[in-house]
């Protein structure tokens, strides 16, 4: 992994009001860095109202990304399942473990109107799968992946 990365979360762009309205507002922060990392709901993909928008921010910060010689690694989120097959990195030679919260949670995001939803869609996940790896974190996260899509 490269010597300088910045690790943001939870951008939400595309959705103004919820989160940041351009991706251009986290070039700044950047600077310096040789690797930048989102750990999930970089955008809000999930969302039909918001995906055109959050679309175009998504390829910005990738133009952005590429313009400054800066890598980009996104994490898919609950608001962004399938951004990237990526859920989890490993950091720091093993020091820095990185997953998006929704993994935590077996709802998800339990405050959401749809927890009930995204709960039974992750157990419908997980239960598809052969037993013996019910535990083991790439389960785990394949499973919350498809039960965020679900809301």
């Amino acid at each position: 992994m490269p010597e300088h990365v910045s690790i943001f979360s939870d951008t939400h762009l595309g959705r103004s009001r919820w989160g940041l309205p351009s991706a251009d507002m986290l070039r700044p922060l950047w600077q310096g860095s040789t690797h930048v990392v989102v750990n999930g709901d970089v955008a809000e993909l999930h969302h039909p109202r918001y995906r055109r928008s959050a679309e175009r921010e998504v390829l910005r910060l990738q133009e952005l990304c590429e313009a400054d010689g800066v890598s980009l690694t996104l994490l898919s989120g609950n608001h962004d399942p399938y951004v990237s097959e990526i859920r989890h990195l490993s950091l720091a030679n093993g020091r820095v473990f990185v997953t998006h919260g929704d993994a935590i949670h077996p709802a998800i995001a339990p405050w959401s109107p749809t927890a009930a939803v995204m709960r039974e869609a992750r157990r419908s996940a997980l239960a598809a799968l052969e037993p013996e790896t019910h535990g083991h974190l790439e389960s785990v996260l394949r499973a919350t992946q498809h039960g965020a899509a679900a809301e």
